[in-house]
């Protein structure tokens, strides 16, 4: 699992863009979608990581990428430790704690 964000680890701050026509490009490292089309569509155009604000969103895409060996990574944004392991559970690519995040 990737972490991004927590005190422990040293991480570069995290510049989130929406999905936009405009974002979906390769230099576009994270990209928010909202659901699974965009998240293909993200992947498609090899945005590094497709970040989703909800566990529940963020297992199903996890699967599509498992199943599809998607190039992006999946990654959920977190508050807290415990999420940390909620997510470890559910096979998350990455998390990025919620302070990391700038913009």
């Amino acid at each position: 699992m990737i972490i991004i964000g927590s005190d422990l680890i040293a991480y570069e701050p995290v510049f989130l863009s929406k999905f936009e026509p405009k974002n979906l490009n390769p230099k576009c490292n994270f990209i928010v979608v909202s659901n699974i089309k965009e998240a293909l569509i993200a992947n498609a155009n090899g945005v590094k990581f497709i970040v989703c604000d909800t566990i529940k969103l963020a297992k199903k895409l996890q699967k599509l990428a498992n199943n599809y060996l998607f190039d992006s990574k999946i990654a959920l944004i977190i508050n807290s430790d415990n999420e940390l392991e909620k997510a470890a559970k559910k096979q998350i690519d990455a998390v990025i704690y919620l302070g990391a995040i700038r913009g």
